[in-house]
């Protein structure tokens, strides 16, 4: 009796081992905008809880490419707008919590809530892992899924690249955000994910992904999230979160873009290097080109204090002729560390040159040409935003040049630039006049229209209009 009975307590073990269920960490998905003010309002205190329950969640969230510019969702859009389509987001701020509970306003993703959805007991787990390579430019990424009872429906592994922090010095939007946590960078193999068919009861099914790593701000902040979920009802049977890997040491190495002017033919653009270590920087290997020419090595040495800097003339490029021409210097490496801003880690040197003669008095124009920027000027704007030609409005005529204040992020600056004057025949104190007209979009968006003169051929400016 006392046999049979031993025997009964072992099969009964079995069975409730086999049947074993897991919390189910909570994925949380959020889309949002850098230029949505709902979205500036919701997001700090959605922010402190996905913080302070980081333990239970799978944080993933999404920059869409609406209401307004964001510059991470231009990095992301082409796996952005998948999952938006997916759930059929048409506004933001807005969530989504284990694919099937839309979570708005964001406040209503409580603790709580956390809670309940984490002790909803799933079969699945998930076993994750990232590595980057020695070179630091690409990640691979480990996935283990387990279920341990049988589970059938259109099965989807989905695995997101991560950027756990982006601080950026000036709102890259219009709504004030600046600090943005948790963001896609890019979604592997693609939005879609990878179809897993089918478990079997105690079935484990292995995955590897690899990335050549881009638009990432800092290398260092990069997380992994990985989320089994069935595309038939939504439901994500499971999630987990790979955290950062230990940090690696920056180049320390600043190169900030700017705007310079050339007045002559012959001119080489100039760039200024700063260290920005807490060593001596004695070497550093960058890399420049000219427009979208091929790129070539810089190899640099010397001795840079740390706080220290160093103009850097490009010889191998003279600009002998008129217009706007883009140098762009990457940082790759230095004896001090990496280059860990795969973003801001290249700077562009905008050069307006204006090699000719100056144009003589009376200098006029009125916008009447269908060129933009007219003959002998040049302007600098911010991607495509910025000055353009206006064809509805202008002083006694249809045109003027316009700038769109409202497609433009916080701090962002653009530039329309006269050609040189000639102001040795004037006779009597020159005087410039303009006809301009504004619209302010509300009281809570401040923008500025400034004119100023440079008689040194841009080294200095005087600031003579300003409203």
């Amino acid at each position: 009796m006392m046999k049979r009975l031993s025997i009964l307590v072992f099969v009964l073990l079995c069975t409730l081992a086999a049947s074993a269920q897991h919390q189910r960490r909570v994925l949380i998905e959020e889309f949002t905008n850098a230029s949505c003010p709902p979205c500036a309002a919701q997001n700090p205190g959605f922010n402190a809880v996905v913080d302070a329950n980081i333990q239970f969640l799978t944080p993933v969230k999404y920059q869409t490419n609406w209401p307004g510019f964001d510059p991470m969702n231009v990095q992301t859009q082409a796996d952005v707008a998948p999952r938006v389509t997916y759930y059929g987001v048409t506004g933001v701020p807005n969530g989504r919590q284990n694919g099937t509970t839309e979570v708005f306003p964001l406040s209503n993703f409580t603790p709580a809530v956390i809670q309940q959805q984490y002790n909803l007991l799933t079969p699945v787990t998930i076993a994750l892992s990232h590595t980057i390579n020695a070179t630091y430019d690409s990640v691979f990424i480990s996935v283990a899924v387990k279920s341990e009872t049988a589970l059938t429906g259109n099965l989807r592994l989905r695995v997101a690249v991560i950027e756990d922090e982006i601080i950026f010095d000036a709102a890259p939007g219009t709504n004030g955000e600046k600090d943005f946590y948790q963001i896609m960078r890019k979604m592997l193999p693609n939005p879609t994910g990878t179809a897993t068919g089918n478990f079997t009861a105690g079935e484990t099914k292995t995955y590897s992904f690899a990335w050549k790593l881009a638009n990432f701000y800092d290398i260092n902040e990069m997380s992994i999230a990985a989320w089994l979920q069935n595309d038939g009802t939504k439901e994500v049977y499971q999630s987990e979160r790979s955290e950062p890997l230990p940090p690696v040491a920056g180049l320390g190495i600043s190169v900030p873009s700017e705007n310079v002017f050339a007045c002559a033919a012959g001119y080489s653009p100039k760039f200024t290097m700063t260290n920005t270590g807490d060593a001596n920087l004695t070497s550093a290997l960058l890399r420049f080109r000219q427009g979208s020419g091929a790129w070539t090595d810089l190899n640099w040495t010397g001795d840079l204090a740390p706080g220290a800097s160093e103009e850097v003339t490009l010889t191998d490029i003279v600009i002998n002729t008129s217009g706007t021409t883009n140098v762009e210097v990457a940082v790759i490496s230095s004896n001090l560390g990496i280059q860990t801003n795969l973003v801001g880690g290249t700077s562009t040197i905008k050069v307006s040159a204006n090699v000719g003669p100056a144009q003589a008095l009376p200098f006029a124009n009125t916008f009447q040409s269908a060129a933009f920027p007219p003959t002998g000027w040049s302007s600098i704007n911010v991607g495509t935003n910025g000055w353009k030609l206006a064809t509805n409005a202008g002083a006694s005529s249809t045109r003027s040049a316009r700038c769109n204040f409202y497609d433009m992020g916080e701090g962002q600056t653009a530039y329309l630039f006269t050609p040189k004057i000639d102001l040795s025949t004037a006779t009597n104190a020159s005087t410039l006049t303009f006809d301009h007209a504004y619209a302010q979009y509300n009281a809570t968006y401040v923008d500025h229209l400034l004119v100023e003169v440079s008689t040194d051929c841009g080294d200095t400016w005087e600031t003579i209009f300003d409203k």
